[in-house]
């Protein structure tokens, strides 16, 4: 009898150790120190989220192989941007001597990158208040009208609504109403040539084209074919196209962009980035300049009829582009209402 008691007893004071034992970890280095980091993740782009698109944030330690994950949160949102997040960790799990930064993406149903933080926020960033993560569109690759100037054009049309598209490998810069660029990656399909960021489809066979874009699908066909040149331009978005001969030059104006210049029949192309034309006193006109890798380009358009010597055609306008030392004559008109 006396031995149970005792053992009673025993265990007692074991089970009473470990209860102050667990108490005093608790109150001492051994407790833990949860910390959160909440905010929210929007893009600039008025596209809306894709159904079934994956909110993905989290605190990464970064390494020299890359990074180790110290908390995250994945979304499936409900709503539209932005999508608010919270990472919640243990704090002691920070070493002072480590890195460590805040990442974050929107991923479509099939795991496709749609839009990504462009630069990681560090630690010593984050502050008191709320993130607000603002990311771009894909892998912190932003559309280029530059880029895409350089490549064939090809416009399709349903009738109504236009769409402009450059080709190139791997990918396509699709201009779309309304003149924004998106840059779709190429992806596996069963015939013709299928592009998607997860958001926008485009999908052309031959001359025609399955496009996807704000929720709603266009069946468009290739307007290259019947398409004049001022045409084609003006559906690219180009608001002045200006041409001469001897040697045969074109140049096309994206108000406020960039400036086009096509010479000695194709064997010279320049593009250049112009933001704003300056009032040129002596025609009362506007003057253009920009810098390329062959020296300052200076486009002049004034109001004043210009006859093409080669088409007898009469332009209600006069241009010159002066270029690597040469200064070019022409004509032609305003494509698209400017200011």
């Amino acid at each position: 009898m006396f031995n149970k008691r005792a053992q009673s007893f025993c265990l007692l004071g074991i089970l009473l150790l470990v209860l102050v034992s667990a108490y005093t970890l608790a109150d001492g280095k051994g407790a833990l120190n949860p910390h959160t980091i909440a905010g929210t993740v929007a893009y600039r782009e008025r596209i809306a989220l894709a159904p079934e698109s994956i909110v993905n944030v989290a605190l990464v330690e970064v390494t020299a192989g890359g990074h180790v994950v110290i908390a995250e949160d994945v979304v499936r949102p409900q709503r539209q941007v932005p999508i608010p997040f919270s990472l919640e960790f243990d704090q002691r799990l920070l070493d002072e001597a480590r890195d460590y930064a805040v990442k974050a993406e929107i991923l479509s149903k099939d795991k496709v990158v749609m839009w990504s933080l462009l630069t990681p926020v560090s630690l010593e960033e984050l502050g008191s208040e709320d993130l607000e993560l603002m990311l771009v569109k894909g892998m912190g690759e932003e559309p280029s009208v530059e880029a895409a100037l350089a490549l064939p054009g090809h416009t399709f049309t349903d009738g109504e609504v236009e769409f402009t598209a450059y080709f190139e490998e791997g990918k396509v810069y699709l201009i779309l109403p309304g003149s924004e660029m998106v840059i779709l990656p190429q992806v596996r399909a069963a015939s013709g040539a299928k592009y998607t960021d997860g958001i926008t489809v485009f999908w052309n066979k031959g001359n025609q084209a399955f496009i996807e874009f704000q929720g709603k699908n266009f069946q468009t066909h290739s307007a290259d074919t019947h398409l004049s040149p001022w045409e084609k331009a003006k559906a690219a978005g180009v608001d002045f196209r200006g041409l001469g001969q001897e040697p045969g030059w074109v140049v096309e104006i994206r108000e406020g962009k960039t400036i086009t210049f096509i010479g000695d029949y194709g064997d010279v192309k320049i593009n250049v980035y112009v933001p704003e034309a300056d009032f040129e006193p002596q025609t009362g006109g506007k003057r253009y300049t920009g810098a390329s890798g062959v020296g300052t380009v200076e486009v002049t358009v004034w109001e004043e009829p210009h006859t093409d010597i080669m088409s007898g055609q009469v332009f209600p306008f006069s241009v010159t582009v002066a270029v690597g030392g040469r200064t070019y004559y022409g004509g032609g008109r305003w494509l698209n209402s400017v200011d």
